[in-house]
C-alpha cells in the first residue's frame, strides 16, 4: 500500500493533519440496521479532498477489517466537468497499533499502517491502478467481459441511487475448496449486526456492482468490479443465502447492441475465490467474477410479435411455446404449419440456452428489403427474406452450427388493426466448421427480397 497514494500527497498529508486536530467526539446515526452505531468522523471534507473533487453524500461507517475501530466510506466526484464527474470511494481507516509491519522480509516496513495512534489513513478504493488494490486477474483477460475497475457509479447518478449493502461471509476466508460458506447476517434483538463485515457491495444504480473487503495491514482494501452498460438482472444469492446480507453468487449483465431490435449480449458472472490470495498470510480470500458469454438476448423482455426479421427469429428460439404464432405455413393451412414447427423444434430442443452450453452468437439479415412491384390488379408479389443465426457451443466436439431462417412478409390488416409482419415459414440447420461460410457472407449471396 506503499504506492496507493503517492499520486495523491495532498490528500494524504491533510488527512492526516486534520485527523490528529479533530478528535473522535459525539455520536449521529450514520448507519442502518447493518452497520454499526459509531462516533462521527469530524472532517472538514472541503479542506481534506483535492480542489477539483467533491464529497458526494454523508460519510458511512463501515467496519471491514475486524477490529473495535470505525472506518468511515466517502463518495467523491472527480475529473469533474461543470461539476459533474464519475463517482469514486475512499475508506477512512483508524490506525491504532503504531507496531511495525513488515513485508515480505523483515527489514521491510511499510509505511501506511505506521502512523502513530489514533490517525485515519485514507485507502483510495476507486478510481484505482494498481495490482495491490484491484485484485486477481482483473486486467490480465483477453475476455472483453471480464471484470473491470472503472468507478463506483457513473457521472450524474444521485446519492439515493448509490446502494452500500453489508455482506457476512464464514467458512475459510484463506480460499480453496470448501471456503466461502454463506450464512445468514447475524443481528441481535435490537436489530445490530453482530459480528464481522466481510464485504461491502456497493451498487453504483444500474449499471456498476462493486465488492470491497479487507485484505490486511500490508496490502489494505481489495476491490472488484462488473459493468453492465444496460444493468443486471438475474441475481443469484446461492442456496440458503439472502439477498444484501450474503455474497453474490451470480448475477447476468448486459451489452447493448445499439441495434434496431434492442439486443444485448448477455454475460453470466459468477463469484469464485482466489485459491491462492496475491496478499499476506491471513488474509481473506481475493474475490473475482468469472464470465460466462450467453449469447445474444433482448435486452428487455421479448415482445410478443418482434417488428424486425431478427427479433421474429430470435424471440421464436428462445420460446418457441410462447411464440407460436411467429411460425406460419404460406399455405395457412394448420396442418402445415404444425409441420414447420415440429421441423424447426426439433433443431431447437438440442440447444441448452439458458444453461449458456449454447449461445446466439450472430443474427444476419438485410438492414432494408427492396419493396415488390404489384401485378395488375394490385396483387403484391410474395416477399421473403432470410435471416442466418450462428450458434456456438462450449462442448469442443459439437458442431459449429448456422440455422438458416426464411420469412414470410404478410401486410398490415386494418380490420384486424395489425400492422406490417414477417412470420417463419421454414427453417434449414447447417453444421460448419468455423472457417466455412459465415451468415454474413450467406446473406450477401442472397438476392434481395429472397
Amino acid at each position: 500500500m506503499d504506492n496507493q497514494f503517492a499520486s495523491m500527497p495532498r490528500l494524504w498529508i491533510y488527512a492526516l493533519l486534520l485527523c490528529s486536530l479533530f478528535p473522535l467526539t459525539g455520536c449521529t446515526n450514520l448507519s442502518n440496521r447493518f452497520f454499526r452505531p459509531a462516533p462521527q468522523l469530524q472532517l472538514d471534507l472541503n479542506t481534506v479532498l483535492p480542489t477539483d473533487w467533491s464529497s458526494i453524500g454523508a460519510l458511512r461507517n463501515v467496519n471491514l477489517d475486524g477490529d473495535d475501530d470505525n472506518e468511515f466510506l466517502l463518495l467523491y466526484s472527480y475529473d469533474q466537468v461543470a461539476g459533474s464527474g464519475p463517482i469514486g470511494a475512499l475508506i477512512f481507516d483508524l490506525q491504532l497499533d503504531s507496531a511495525f509491519v513488515t513485508g515480505d522480509t523483515s527489514a521491510e516496513l511499510i509505511p501506511i499502517p505506521n502512523q502513530p495512534t489514533g490517525f485515519y489513513v485514507p485507502y483510495r478504493i476507486l478510481p484505482n491502478y494498481w495490482e495491490v488494490a484491484i485484485g486477481i486477474s482483473t486486467y490480465t483477460s483477453a475476455d472483453p467481459y471480464a471484470p473491470v475497475d472503472q468507478y463506483v457509479a457513473p457521472p450524474g447518478t444521485l446519492d439515493s441511487d448509490i446502494i452500500v449493502q453489508p455482506i457476512q461471509r464464514t467458512g475459510d476466508e484463506t480460499g480453496g475448496e470448501g471456503s466461502d460458506q454463506i450464512s445468514a447476517i447475524r443481528t441481535n434483538a435490537n436489530g445490530v449486526l453482530e459480528g464481522t463485515i466481510d464485504e461491502l457491495l456497493i451498487y453504483g444504480g444500474s449499471t456498476h456492482l462493486t465488492v470491497i473487503w479487507w485484505k490486511n495491514a500490508f496490502d489494505g482494501y481489495g476491490v472488484v468490479q462488473l459493468h453492465a452498460p444496460n444493468g443486471f438482472e438475474d441475481f443469484d444469492w446461492g442456496e440458503g443465502g439472502t439477498p444484501n446480507e450474503t455474497p453474490l453468487r451470480s448475477v447476468v449483465g448486459s451489452f447493448p447492441l445499439n441495434d434496431r431490435s434492442r439486443l444485448c449480449r448477455k454475460v453470466r458472472y459468477t463469484r469464485v475465490l482466489s485459491p491462492k490470495d496475491n496478499g499476506r498470510d491471513g488474509s481473506k480470500a481475493a474475490i473475482t467474477y468469472v464470465s460466462t458469454p450467453l449469447g445474444i438476448r433482448f435486452c428487455d423482455p421479448m415482445p410478443t410479435h418482434p417488428f424486425y426479421p431478427e427479433g421474429v427469429v430470435l424471440a421464436y428460439m428462445m420460446d418457441p411455446s410462447g411464440h407460436a404464432n411467429l411460425v406460419q405455413a404460406s399455405t395457412n393451412a394448420p396442418e402445415d404449419t404444425a409441420q414447420i414447427r415440429e421441423m424447426i423444434n426439433a433443431y431447437l430442443t438440442v440447444l441448452q440456452f439458458e444453461t449458456g452450453e449454447d449461445r446466439v452468437e450472430t443474427l444476419q439479415t438485410r438492414a432494408a428489403i427492396p419493396h415488390p412491384p404489384r401485378l395488375p390488379g394490385g396483387t403484391q408479389i410474395p416477399l421473403t427474406t432470410n435471416v442466418c443465426v450462428e450458434i456456438q457451443s462450449l462442448a469442443e466436439a459439437a458442431p459449429f452450427r448456422q440455422l438458416r431462417f426464411i420469412l414470410h412478409y404478410r401486410p398490415a390488416n386494418l380490420a384486424a388493426r395489425t400492422t406490417d409482419q414477417w412470420l417463419i415459414v421454414d427453417a434449414q440447420q447447417q453444421n460448419l466448421a468455423l472457417d466455412q461460410m459465415t451468415c454474413r457472407t450467406f446473406i450477401q449471396m442472397r438476392p434481395p427480397g429472397s
